[in-house]
Order: structure tokens, then C-alpha cells, then sequence
């Protein structure tokens, strides 16, 4: 069994998809939430809140539609998402996330 799962969810008051990490383990879920409280970046999901899924703890992130790099059609299109990640990976290692 795996530690988490993730699925959408649709808010009905806020008209939004959202998706929703459900965990399996009480420890991972004090972990992630604890780092998601403090973690915020621009290019960074933003974490909405958490919450309760068939008594299991979950948090809840911003929803990006169609967020993989094989949905660019352009390789120059990738090519400039190269430094984002290169600040979030430093953004997080200056933190001590990483």
C-alpha cells in the first residue's frame, strides 16, 4: 500500500478543482504539513488547507491543469521552464527542505 494518494476534488463554493493528498501514515502527513505551512514560492502549488477523507488526514493544493512537460509542443517551451525549476530546487535547499 502505497504511503499517499492523490486525487481532484471540485469545491463547489469556490467553482474549483483542487486536488487532495490523502495519507496512509500519521508521521508523513505531520511531516508534509508542517513543510507546506512554512514553504511559499510563486512556482510553487499553493496549499489550501487540510482536511478529513474516509477518516484519514489530507491535504489540500491548488489544482494545475495539464502541468507535465509532455504537453508542450515546443522544445524551446521546456527549455525555459529549466530556470524555474533550477530556483525552486535553490529556493528549497536554501530553506533546508532538501
Amino acid at each position: 500500500m502505497a504511503n499517499s494518494n492523490a486525487m481532484l476534488i471540485y469545491h463547489i463554493k469556490n467553482r474549483k478543482l483542487s486536488a487532495i493528498k490523502i495519507f496512509n501514515e500519521e508521521p508523513l502527513f505531520q511531516k508534509e504539513n508542517k513543510h507546506y505551512l512554512k514553504v511559499h514560492h510563486p512556482f510553487l502549488l499553493e496549499y489550501f488547507s487540510r482536511t478529513y477523507f474516509d477518516s484519514k488526514k489530507c491535504l489540500i493544493f491548488e489544482y494545475i491543469e495539464n502541468l507535465q512537460l509532455n504537453n508542450f509542443n515546443d522544445m524551446n517551451e521546456q527549455i525555459k521552464l529549466i530556470p524555474e525549476v533550477m530556483m525552486i530546487l535553490e529556493f528549497l535547499r536554501y530553506n533546508n527542505y532538501i
